[in-house]
């Protein structure tokens, strides 16, 4: 009569040893993942897909809602809340004294676009001096954007923006401020104060010439008398 072995028959899935012929054990995977094994490479590759991208946003949901929630609400509070920037321009059309005078007899479009950039880089400076914003500042008065300014005209000359357009034809001349009025009122101040600037500098120019004429003509009248 024959013997029974009692022992337990080897696993047929394989040794769960790791080796090259291993096997994984049995156990969930995981949701949307997949296992592809790749003999060339002796190795195995993981990839996520679509579904299992989609399974987390739908666990996830309620922190993803509350987070674009917060922030709309901050948007929300910040466009109510903040204080609005208003910007006045002007804009220039500056000439040399004679160009007026040669432009004076009629228009000539063929002296159009002959204005020097070397010139009105000047007169942007000439804008931002001291002496034009000091009588700018005369013109402003009591204001809320200046109300509290310690240094008004370095606060003015800070925050004025005057540079050549473009097109090169043209000064245009900016503020920013937080009352609309006064920034209009602003930059109308600093250009009546540049042209009032410029009007006595060129009448003091036309004096002195008018003066050397005279002095001129009284030598004359003394040459001819001899």
């Amino acid at each position: 009569m024959g013997t029974v072995d009692s022992r337990k028959s080897a696993n047929p899935m394989g040794d769960l040893k790791n080796g090259p012929n291993s096997v994984l054990p049995a156990g969930k995977m995981l949701a949307g993942s997949s296992i592809r094994s790749s003999e060339a490479g002796g190795g195995a590759e993981v990839g996520f897909s679509t579904e299992g991208f989609v399974q987390i946003l739908g666990r996830q949901w309620q922190v993803i809602a509350g987070t674009v929630g917060v922030v709309l609400v901050l948007a929300v509070f910040y466009l109510i809340f903040a204080t609005a920037q208003y910007t006045s321009t002007s804009k220039l059309r500056v000439e040399p004294l004679g160009q007026q005078i040669m432009n004076a007899s009629g228009p000539d479009n063929a002296r159009e676009g002959e204005i020097s950039a070397d010139f009105l880089a000047t007169e942007c400076d000439v804008i931002t001096s001291n002496p034009v914003l000091a009588l700018a500042l005369e013109r402003i008065g009591q204001t809320k954007t200046l109300d509290g300014v310690q240094f008004p005209m370095a606060y003015l000359k800070k925050n004025l923006t005057v540079e050549v357009a473009k097109k090169g034809q043209t000064i245009d001349v900016y503020f920013d401020s937080h009352y609309p009025d006064e920034a209009v009122k602003i930059v109308a101040a600093v250009v009546d104060a540049y042209q009032a600037f410029e009007s006595n500098h060129w009448r003091a120019k036309v004096r002195e010439s008018l003066d050397l004429l005279e002095s001129g003509k009284d030598s004359q009248r003394k040459e001819l008398a001899q």
